[in-house]
């Protein structure tokens, strides 16, 4: 199958290895002309391939890798979109919160998320190795300057057993309240976009345009940060790549046992790629058409080096989901490459 998509971009073939067992593939083609929930469908989609692979870790969500086209896709089915969503709407926010290196989402990730893991866990050790390394109520200036350090840790420890009580009265605590808590007992030290939304540090309104950027951001952060600390915990999985999601681009090189592939433009909302005009389903556009006869490249072309990458992560099984409103063009397509045979297909 993969050696049939390669083709149309280079002569290069892969034989399979020694002990390499045979696979299984599928496509699913789901005709998106009446509505369909997205997240049925796919819980139907992996039931079929553990009957057809004879493999029940399918009936799992930790044991399939997802493949989306963009991360707004997979915080939609990983169960963080809450808290990514909004800053996805600020570039520089989006940009941040994917690669993980803004002051805010180092934050997250490296001090308050294993804070609340740690307290959840009843890991005394982890959070007193957090706090000594972050807390000012551990700072050597303050033990210093304390009458008796252990009111100090009894005052800490209060607040921890607070933050425990509610974490494990309502997974779904919001972010913003678990800062609140902790700020009060000066757990952590929270970075200054976070004390706005404490009403910690003033915040002025203005007309300017670099003012406005700031408003813009101010509110992305309020609606991300009410987010639950489940939402948290998924979105810091996804960025540490330890999630069952990832995207079409983000997974090179790498290879997993079970892979569902979705293919879904009208939920992208890209335009670098197309898997419509790749699957028969649009036409190639006049640039298309240019910048092919010109040898040059193209969102199809684009298309089909992606379609290849993804289909290739597969080690055991792979199930291929295109959303689509033309469901017979794309079967006589995938059928005309031979990239699946009739049998291998099934609509939904």
């Amino acid at each position: 199958m993969i050696n049939n998509i390669r083709q149309y971009n280079d002569t290069h073939i892969q034989e399979p290895g020694p002990d390499a067992q045979p696979g299984i593939a599928r496509l699913f083609v789901v005709d998106m002309n009446t509505h369909k929930e997205r997240a049925d469908i796919e819980r139907q989609i992996a039931e079929h391939m553990a009957e057809q692979a004879a493999d029940t870790a399918w009936n799992n969500k930790k044991s399939v890798m997802v493949l989306t086209l963009e991360h707004h896709m997979a915080a939609r089915r990983g169960e963080f979109e809450n808290f990514l969503l909004p800053l996805l709407e600020i570039e520089r926010l989006g940009d941040a919160a994917i690669n993980g290196d803004s002051q805010e989402i180092t934050f997250l990730s490296s001090q308050l998320w294993p804070l609340i893991d740690a307290i959840r866990s009843d890991d005394d050790f982890k959070i007193a190795t957090i706090m000594r390394k972050y807390s000012p109520v551990f700072s050597s200036s303050r033990l210093e300057c304390a009458d008796d350090p252990l009111v100090l840790f009894r005052e800490a420890q209060c607040q921890i057993d607070k933050i425990k009580a509610l974490l494990d009265e309502n997974l779904a605590f919001p972010i913003l309240e678990v800062c609140k808590l902790i700020h009060e007992g000066e757990l952590l030290i929270l970075p200054e976009a976070f004390l706005l939304h404490l009403a910690l540090v003033s915040h002025k309104d203005d007309e300017s345009t670099e003012e406005a950027d700031v408003n813009k951001e101010h509110d992305a952060w309020s609606r991300s940060l009410s987010a639950s600390t489940r939402e948290l915990e998924n979105y810091i999985s996804y960025i540490s790549s330890s999630s069952s999601y990832d995207t079409h681009q983000g997974v090179k090189g790498l290879q997993f046992p079970r892979v569902m592939a979705i293919l879904d433009d009208e939920e992208a909302r890209g335009f670098m790629f197309s898997y419509d005009k790749l699957l028969g389903v649009t036409p190639h556009s006049k640039t298309d058409q240019e910048n092919e006869s010109a040898g040059g490249d193209s969102s199809p072309k684009r298309s089909r080096r992606l379609f290849y990458v993804i289909c290739s992560r597969a080690q055991e099984s792979l199930a291929v989901v295109a959303y689509t409103k033309a469901p017979d063009l794309v079967e006589r397509t995938v059928i005309a490459s031979g990239w699946f045979v009739k049998e291998e297909i099934m609509h939904m």
